[in-house]
């Protein structure tokens, strides 16, 4: 009796030995985590590169969405500080609020970050016809402003593309 017992003892032991180890995908996600933060830092300062740009039509889409765009808000990102905000509409200038949803455009741009608005139709009686969105092509040029002692100015603009 005693050895059968062992022997399933030994045989546990076996087969969880040889199980796959398991992968904390957290720390993934952490990694991940802080190469966005980083890429968001280099955009707001003005920075070019496609990761900053991604990054930067990730965090406007993300804040959109949230209801941040309404005011301007404080950002922290590695430790630093910057207040964004939106350049009020005018003339191919468009309010972050004149659509229901902002996302980043699949779409390769020299200048500014490709987006595109959505808004629902609200006329009547075309808001009973399909589509029941309306799409606008979208830039979002960053314009990295003066740095305060605690702070950077960072003015975000939606302009109007073909």
């Amino acid at each position: 009796m005693r050895g059968v017992r062992l022997t399933g003892v030994l045989l546990v032991l076996a087969i969880s030995a040889c199980a796959p180890a398991k992968l904390e995908p957290g720390r993934e996600k952490k990694v991940s985590e802080v190469a966005h933060e980083a890429a968001l830092v280099r955009g707001l300062s003005g920075g070019e590169d496609a990761d900053a740009r991604m990054a930067l039509a990730r965090w406007a889409s993300d804040a959109h969405r949230e209801g941040w765009s309404k005011e301007p808000v404080f950002v922290k990102a590695n430790g630093r500080l910057f207040y964004v905000r939106y350049a009020p509409a005018g003339a191919g200038v468009f309010s972050p609020t004149s659509f229901d949803r902002l996302e980043p455009a699949a779409v390769h741009s020299t200048e500014g970050i490709p987006m595109t608005g959505y808004r629902k139709k609200r006329e009547s009686p075309w808001q009973w016809y399909q589509p029941k969105e309306v799409s606008q092509k979208l830039t979002l040029h960053v314009i990295a402003g003066k740095r305060m002692a605690d702070y950077q100015n960072v003015d975000f603009r939606l302009v109007g593309r073909n």
